[in-house]
């Protein structure tokens, strides 16, 4: 007990460092407050981030809070993203690679019964919610004064730390119809660092420039889900999968903040990391109230389940990030928009020493009309996903590695530089039973 206490506060402990940490590269991150995730968990990689609607009982969707009422047994989950992004524009490209932890979340019932009796579960985690991170030049001819430089920096994100339940509200006998609802509150909170510094010629009198902005948040907000469930039937007897359908709410919230602006004058060479900067003369150094608007989202979700094999999931979600503000500033973007199908097959869940026939194979695609405003256009952003979930210390254990595979672009809508998105996701879902000897208490020491 002791060993498993310790490994679960080594891993809250590394997530919490991460989350500080940049988790993306895209130059397009400079826009707002960074960029949102898709899905945090492996197993929703893989199918395109279809997932409002798609019911398991053995792994966590924290997407869609009413799906925690089918959490049959405790449940953790820990993924990792490993991110390789290549830049093209008309004469050049470039690649770099980031890592970043994606997924700390945890579930278990509350309420499990037959029959008439209703189902509940809770969830709680933490996960990523937007990531900013990124390094642009642009350069500008100026009369009197040459060639001047804009260096744009910026780092950081936002987080947030959920406490989720899910309650069958409706549950005939057999469970037939089933219709849950779920609540998830979270408490929101991290930084975000956008620098630009502007440099001017050697020959040219003029100081360098560093305008500093930070903003760090700290509040809470809150979303809803239901879920409903219809069992279907060949007959009267023989029951062959579900039909499901979902969809979650998530309103405007107003986000407390706090605002740091930091303008000095200074001498070196700040692209080089090795040269210290010189202060010159500090213009601006003040800290203040501030107010992040966040924006609201809704998703619709369709799922079927047939013979224990198959998995099908639909996803129709939207974004309002024109209602996004930062300290009584509209940030001028778009509302986002997304469309994502994915799969799960499973050959045969009863083959359990035949582990390939066991194991879960996953696939699905995704398009999004993205939040930017490029130039008057709207880029979009279409990926391919692929996925793999492999039992665990038997082939009877519904504990999972989970791994995905997701090849990406956002390109179009007048951008002048594409992105290629290379990410792979893996990690672990554990849910103990009777065949995870692992998990079972040793009667000697």
């Amino acid at each position: 007990m002791r060993k498993h206490i310790f490994i679960l506060t080594f891993l809250v402990s590394i997530t919490l460092n991460a989350v500080g940490q940049s988790n993306s590269q895209s130059p397009f991150s400079i826009y707002g407050i960074g960029d949102a995730q898709l899905s945090p968990a492996s197993t929703y990689m893989g199918t395109g981030h279809a997932q409002i609607a798609m019911l398991s009982t053995v792994s966590i969707n924290p997407l869609n809070p009413a799906t925690f009422s089918q959490i049959a047994r405790p449940v953790f989950n820990f993924d990792l993203r490993a991110e390789t992004l290549v830049l093209d524009n008309a004469t050049s490209n470039q690649s770099n690679t980031l890592v970043s932890i994606s997924n700390l979340t945890f579930a278990f019932p509350l309420l499990v019964r037959a029959k008439r009796k209703r189902n509940a579960g809770i969830s709680f985690g933490l996960l990523p919610r937007t990531q900013s991170g990124y390094e642009t030049l642009t350069q500008e001819t100026i009369p009197d004064l040459g060639a001047v430089d804009y260096l744009f920096t910026g780092d950081g994100g936002l987080n947030e730390m959920y406490l989720g339940l899910g309650y069958d509200i409706i549950r005939d006998s057999g469970a037939v119809n089933t219709l849950s609802l779920g609540v998830r509150g979270q408490y929101v909170f991290g930084n975000i660092e956008r620098n630009r510094y502007t440099i001017f010629s050697p020959t040219v009198r003029a100081s360098n420039v560093s305008r500093e902005n930070q903003i760090e948040v700290s509040d809470g907000d809150f979303q809803l889900g239901v879920t409903y469930l219809r069992k279907l039937y060949v007959n009267r007897e023989d029951e062959t999968g579900f039909f499901s359908a979902g969809a979650y709410f998530q309103p405007s919230s107003n986000l407390s903040a706090s605002e740091r602006d930091y303008v000095y004058t200074y001498t070196g060479d700040v692209t080089n990391p090795n040269q210290d900067i010189g202060v010159i003369d500090t213009v601006l150094n003040e800290d203040s109230g501030s107010e992040v608007v966040y924006p609201s989202s809704f998703g619709l979700g369709l799922g079927l389940s047939l013979n224990n094999r198959w998995n099908f999931g639909l996803d129709l979600a939207s974004t309002s990030w024109s209602e996004l503000s930062i300290g009584g500033v509209n940030a001028d973007l778009n509302n986002s928009s997304r469309i994502s199908f994915g799969t799960e097959f499973v050959p045969d869940i009863t083959a359990y020493k035949r582990f390939f026939e066991v194991m879960r194979y996953r696939a699905g695609f995704s398009l999004q009309q993205t939040r930017l405003d490029v130039n008057g256009g709207q880029p979009l952003r279409y990926g391919i996903n692929l996925g793999l979930g492999i039992p665990l210390f038997a082939s009877r254990s519904t504990s999972m590695f989970n791994v995905a595979f997701e090849y990406a672009r956002r390109d179009g809508g007048n951008i002048q530089v594409s992105e290629t998105y290379f990410n792979f996701q893996f990690g672990v879902s554990i849910t103990p039973n009777v065949y995870d000897k692992w998990f079972n208490k040793r009667k000697y020491d």
